[in-house]
């Protein structure tokens, strides 16, 4: 019987031995809670670079980034002019030592991201660099023509599609959102 014991006890060692060993990165409960903060809608700050104005200083676009329950970011463009929501398709992410981490042509890329205390504004930092983003409910983004996320609605072929709000949503990225508005 100690036998048995001691040879599940090394068992469960070397597991644990190997898993480290493995490269592998598990997330702290840091991680994590950052995951949990960054949920949802961000619209990007003047500080971004991602607004566009007409010759008039109005804003005629915006960017807002949606990041999923799934370990997926989706990027939106908001084309006021035209009342359309352009979006990309899902990409994969991970929160690794409280940095965003995602692959833009099987390279890694890294962004340090902080939430402020009120939950209100996402700080992405890269090379230096603060861009701002704010929150927005998920009512306001429905009222922009945001379409819910939903993985399965995502195809790999080009085609519109109206959103609740009734703006078309469009994939720059061949691969659209196929939500209909009733």
């Amino acid at each position: 019987m100690i036998k048995k014991i001691a040879a599940v006890f090394t068992a469960v060692v070397m597991a644990l031995a190997l898993a480290g060993c493995s490269g592998k990165y598990v997330m702290t409960e840091e991680d994590l809670a950052l995951y949990k903060q960054l949920q949802g809608y961000w619209i990007a700050d003047d500080s971004t670079g991602y607004v566009n104005y007409d010759d008039k200083g109005n804003v005629i676009g915006v960017y807002v980034v949606e990041f999923s329950n799934e370990f997926t970011y989706v990027l939106h463009y908001i084309d006021l002019e035209d009342q359309a929501v352009y979006s990309e398709t899902p990409t994969k992410y991970e929160i690794e030592d409280l940095k965003f981490k995602t692959y833009v042509e099987d390279v890694p890329y890294y962004a340090a991201m902080s939430v402020s205390e009120d939950g209100q504004i996402l700080n992405w930092i890269t090379e230096g660099k603060t861009e701002k983003y704010l929150r927005v409910s998920e009512e306001r983004a429905r009222e922009l023509g945001i379409p819910e996320y939903d993985p399965d609605s995502w195809t790999e072929t080009v085609s519109e599609s109206v959103s609740e709000g009734g703006s078309e949503t469009v994939s720059e990225t061949e691969a659209v959102s196929e939500t209909a508005g009733e």
